[in-house]
């Protein structure tokens, strides 16, 4: 996966089966039924919406831009941005 090749860790968790966990994931993203969708736990229960599968592509594709380029423009964010925390040396 593209997680596994940017080195980042990672749990998968299968909402589909765990209807609880569905519905908590859902409130956040906002995204019912659209899988898969990608989340960063940041600390104990803060839980952020990245997006889903386009938006990834997204992301990674904004990491072949200038660093000056996002430095100018916080608001176009990259993989390497968003992932910060989460990628493994």
């Amino acid at each position: 996966t593209w997680l596994d090749s940017k080195h980042v860790r990672y749990e998968k968790v299968e909402a589909v089966s765990d209807k609880e966990q569905r519905q908590n994931l859902t409130e956040i993203s906002g995204v019912k039924g659209g899988y898969p969708q990608v989340f960063i736990k940041r600390g104990e229960t803060d839980i952020e919406f990245v997006g889903q599968f386009e938006d990834l592509e997204k992301l990674i594709d904004n990491d072949g831009l200038s660093p000056d380029v996002l430095e100018k423009m916080p608001e176009i964010k990259s993989f390497s941005i968003v992932f910060k925390e989460c990628i493994e040396a």
